[in-house]
């Protein structure tokens, strides 16, 4: 009994000590995470997309620049299994693709393909350093604010009665995009909230009907899978009435 007394002040000095450092860990590594989520989609939308491969590098180096300073912040990393496994698959994939340089009629394409592997697995290795339970939701907010500054840069370059495409340069991405800032912004907070009308109009201007089939299917998805659906079905009306 008297052991037991004595570990209990230990005990909860330990638990104390535990709990400051998650917090000092969310409140470092959450703007990081709201930066990746703004800066991913933003800054591949203004570099065509990321279509080119001129692009690919810089985007490699992002990702690995987050990644980086994740690690330097972080006490301890902890990754699980399905981390592994991404990351394994996307490495067999890169170094086949390489490999199939071997019988390909030019190596010139599967060295490009595999440049563009890199910057998938650049992203996994990122988003997996940086993404954590307490961090997804900051995120979250950030990948809604980065689409949200695409959407108002579209609609303010754009000319009456054009199909918005730019910056991309292509309508049906464009839309997407808008698609992914609408259902990620609706889980964002009331900055989130707030440009749910812009992206509308962002993507009803797109006259891309795939999109629309995309965000029927993820609403659909995310009432069915949040527990918060109310407030989902509440904000749902807005983005029909800035259309």
């Amino acid at each position: 009994r008297c052991r037991s007394r004595s570990t209990r002040p230990g005990s909860s000095r330990d638990l104390a000590r535990l709990l400051r450092r998650a917090r000092r860990y969310r409140q470092r590594v959450r703007p990081a995470a709201f930066a990746l989520g703004l800066a991913t989609p933003a800054a591949l939308a203004f570099a065509n997309g990321g279509y080119f491969p001129s692009e690919w590098g810089l985007a490699v180096l992002g990702f690995l620049l987050a990644a980086t300073v994740t690690l330097i912040v972080r006490e301890r990393v902890e990754l699980g299994r399905l981390d592994l496994a991404l990351w394994s698959a996307l490495a067999l994939l890169l170094g086949w693709t390489l490999l199939s340089a071997a019988w390909a009629p030019s190596a010139a394409q599967p060295v490009l393909e595999a440049e563009r592997l890199l910057v998938y697995l650049a992203a996994a290795v990122c988003a997996s350093l940086v993404l954590a339970r307490a961090t997804a939701p900051a995120c979250v907010a950030g990948v809604a604010n980065g689409t949200g500054v695409v959407a108002v840069y579209a609609l303010a370059v754009a000319t009456p009665g054009e199909q918005l495409a730019e910056p991309i340069g292509y309508w049906n991405s464009l839309g997407i995009l808008c698609v992914l800032g609408l259902l990620t912004g609706v889980r964002s907070g009331v900055v989130g909230a707030a440009l749910l009308p812009v992206l509308a109009t962002a993507l009803y201007l797109t006259f891309s009907r795939g999109s629309l089939l995309a965000l029927v299917a993820g609403g659909l998805v995310l009432v069915a899978l949040d527990r918060d659906r109310f407030r989902l079905l509440a904000l749902a009306p807005a983005p029909l009435l800035a259309v």
